[in-house]
This record gives C-alpha cells, sequence and structure tokens, in this order.
C-alpha cells in the first residue's frame, strides 16, 4: 500500500458469458481478477435476440479491495499501466470511479490487458479521493500506482 494508506474504498468486476461461450471459462477469467473468496453473483439476462447472456459480478469494499487492486495493478505491470495513468483523467468518473476495460480472452490466459472491444471484463474502482474529486483521484491513484510500482 501507498505511504498515504488505502486509495480504494471498493472495486466491482461484471464480465458477460453469452450463449456460445462456456460459462465456467468465463467465470475462470474473472478470477484472475477477483480472488475465490470474493462471492460473485450470477443473473441470466436477455440478449436483443432472446438469447441467455449470464452476467457474473462480484464485488469488495475496504481492505480486500484495496489488496485486490493492488494486485490486479501488480500483474499489469508497468508498461501496460503507462497508458492507464497518462489517460486516467478520462477513465475516471465525477463519482471518483476509475474504469478499466480488461481482455476477457487474455485473462483466460492468465493475462491481464486493456481492452477496447465488447468482449471485457469491467472493473470500476472507488477512489477514496478528499476532496471527492476526479482531479484529486487521479492524483491519489497516480501516486499509488507510483509507490507500488517502484
Amino acid at each position: 500500500m501507498s505511504r498515504m494508506g488505502r486509495v480504494v474504498d471498493g472495486l466491482e468486476v461484471d464480465v458477460l458469458a453469452h450463449a456460445t461461450e462456456d460459462e465456467e471459462k468465463v467465470l475462470k477469467s474473472l478470477r484472475e481478477i477477483l480472488p475465490a473468496e470474493v462471492a460473485c453473483e450470477r443473473t441470466v439476462l436477455r440478449g436483443h435476440y432472446g438469447n441467455p447472456i449470464v452476467k457474473i459480478e462480484g464485488r469488495c469494499r475496504g481492505r480486500k479491495a484495496q489488496e485486490v487492486f493492488d494486485r490486479l495493478i501488480r500483474r499489469m505491470g508497468k508498461e501496460k499501466l503507462e497508458k492507464v495513468v497518462e489517460d486516467l483523467e478520462r477513465k475516471i468518473d465525477g463519482s471518483c470511479h476509475l474504469h478499466l476495460r480488461l481482455c476477457k480472452q487474455e485473462a483466460f490466459e492468465g493475462r491481464l490487458r486493456l481492452a477496447t472491444g465488447d468482449d471485457v471484463i469491467h472493473v470500476k474502482v472507488k477512489i477514496a479521493a478528499r476532496p471527492a474529486r476526479p482531479e484529486r483521484a487521479a492524483e491519489v491513484l497516480r501516486e499509488h500506482i507510483a509507490g507500488v510500482l517502484g
């Protein structure tokens, strides 16, 4: 953790498993981010043509959220995070949530990388910025990521 203490208040991860996908493989992709001790909920949705889509999501708060986030940034590594860090203002919303989209297929293979398409794992991280402003959240995150990655 950075010298300023906990910078993450909460973390949410969700992924969609389409009818053509093996739901267990999709869950394995999600587990590359969320450890097994974090419970996941499964919701069955209907696609545009009535096809079943399963949404799998998990949440954690407090210390566990911080641990999951720190593990995520370590696994992504300095090179991949440079793109996130230089674009933080665009990835943080007005409620101080950092939004990341990770490649679902790569995660299944044990690799974490940013994605731009639709076949993604969504990661939403609530940043503990005081005052709660996106600019402050970006500043706090930059310092924290630099501290974690050395």
